[in-house]
């Protein structure tokens, strides 16, 4: 097995958010594009790209996509570390730097700090008996990470 450096410890996780994060900024800027591309101008420019229900429908989609990125790239970091028990964790984590303003760089920062506490919660509740283990990957860790996650 071929052990990882220090930079492909840390730029892996990265690379694979802004993976998962990049269809997000794709279908969302393409949406608000269309909105612009369908809408009326003749009934004014204040509102131009929600004129019309179809444009402002294609619109708000759109801006709801973007509002995803910083979510998904704190759950893509966090998965990229600790599987599948970081994801409910990583997408609160990125739905709280959204609301905040830390924005992109905070949603890298949290990523791996949630990542390396689903790391942490894995080898601290490993001691528990095998006919858990069901139970603690599927309600213990993703439960406790949320709830460290928001404090």
């Amino acid at each position: 097995m071929k052990e990882k450096n220090l930079v492909s410890i840390f730029l892996d996780p990265i690379m694979a958010g802004v993976n998962y994060m990049l269809p997000c900024i794709v279908a969302g800027g393409l949406l608000m594009g269309l909105s612009f591309l369908v809408d009326d101008p003749s009934l004014g420019m204040e509102n131009f790209g929600s004129n019309t229900p179809f444009a402002s429908f294609l619109n708000t989609v759109g801006t709801t996509m973007f509002g995803f990125m910083l979510p998904v790239l704190t759950a893509g970091i966090a998965y990229s570390i600790a599987g599948v028990a970081a994801i409910p964790a990583g997408l609160m984590a990125g739905a709280i730097v959204k609301e905040g303003t830390s924005g992109f760089l905070g949603a890298l920062v949290i990523g791996f700090v949630v990542g390396f506490l689903i790391v942490i919660l894995e080898k601290l509740l490993k001691k528990m008996p095998e006919s858990l283990e069901g139970l603690k990957n599927l309600l213990m860790i993703p439960l406790f990470s949320v709830f460290f996650t928001v404090q």
